[in-house]
């Protein structure tokens, strides 16, 4: 009995939260202009531009702990690419406490790298799908702390 009465318990929830959400509305162009807005239809690139004349972004991102043997190969691996505008080309590094060493840290982030918060513990995906919120914030907030300082 437990378990039907749960059964329609769930599906009366289930209608519902389906209720209460509404298909989304066509995008009207007219209406929906950038910068603040742009329909998903609309495969034209902004301002006037033509394909040939649209930049191409590129995303390069590496993680973990950041140490000479690493920089090394982020600047090998970059040194020599540049942006059509001819600056040079950097990365993303997610940065985590366990390896770090931060004197590396800070010449990459003078070489005009990002640098991002990955966690203080890196711990693998099994800790944190158990771990609860305080846990998350802390690991994630601890290691901004310290990039910070």
């Amino acid at each position: 009995m437990d378990l039907q009465f749960f059964a329609l318990v769930f599906l009366l929830a289930l209608v519902e939260a389906r209720a209460q959400f509404k298909p989304a509305q066509p995008c009207e162009p007219q209406k929906c202009l950038p910068p603040n807005c742009r329909c998903s239809e609309d495969r034209k690139p902004p301002g006037g531009l033509t394909p040939k004349e649209t930049p191409q972004i590129i995303m390069v991102t590496f993680d973990d702990g950041i140490e000479e043997r690493f920089y090394d190969l982020y600047i090998e691996l970059l040194d020599e690419v540049r942006n059509p505008n001819g600056c040079p080309a950097v990365a993303t590094l997610f940065n985590c406490n366990v390896g770090t060493n931060y004197f590396w840290v800070e010449t990459a982030y003078s070489k005009g790298f990002e640098i991002a918060d990955h966690t203080v513990t890196h711990q693998g995906a099994t800790y944190y799908e158990k771990a609860n919120y305080t846990v998350w914030k802390n690991d994630i907030d601890g290691q901004k702390e310290i990039l910070h300082r």
